[in-house]
């Protein structure tokens, strides 16, 4: 993962749905569980009225890294899940996108969290890199 920015993504070749499948999966060989998933396409027409391209965030978690996370600093929630988003882009193609945790690491100023943020992202480069 680019350790300059809060995010990383991807253009991929398959349509939108398929793409989540392919994701949920790919996490799920690096360790990581899908614990939500919110359509913001619907909610953003439901709460505002505003209609927007198809837009879907997942909150993937790995269990023993978040673990980890919670004994190194316990208000590390505030940051978790670590977010993953799959959208079509204005010209009808999909983009997944995921949070950088190492850049999100460095904000707690904890030097002892960067090989966990390492590990996360490493995880999570793979699964970008398997869809």
């Amino acid at each position: 993962m680019n350790s300059q920015s809060f995010y990383t993504s991807k253009l991929v070749e398959t349509d939108f749905e398929t793409t989540i499948e392919k994701l949920k999966s790919a996490l799920a060989e690096e360790g990581f569980g899908i614990v939500s998933e919110i359509n913001m396409q619907e909610k953003l027409k439901a709460g505002a009225g505003k209609e927007i391209d198809k837009y879907m965030i997942l909150g993937a978690c790995n269990p023993q890294g978040a673990y980890q996370a919670v004994q190194i600093e316990q208000h590390i929630g505030v940051m978790l899940p670590c977010n993953f988003i799959v959208r079509e882009t204005d010209n009808g193609q999909v983009e997944v996108s995921a949070v950088n945790p190492q850049q999100t690491i460095a904000s707690i100023g904890k030097a002892e969290m960067k090989p966990l943020a390492d590990e996360i992202g490493s995880g999570m480069q793979k699964a970008m890199n398997n869809i």
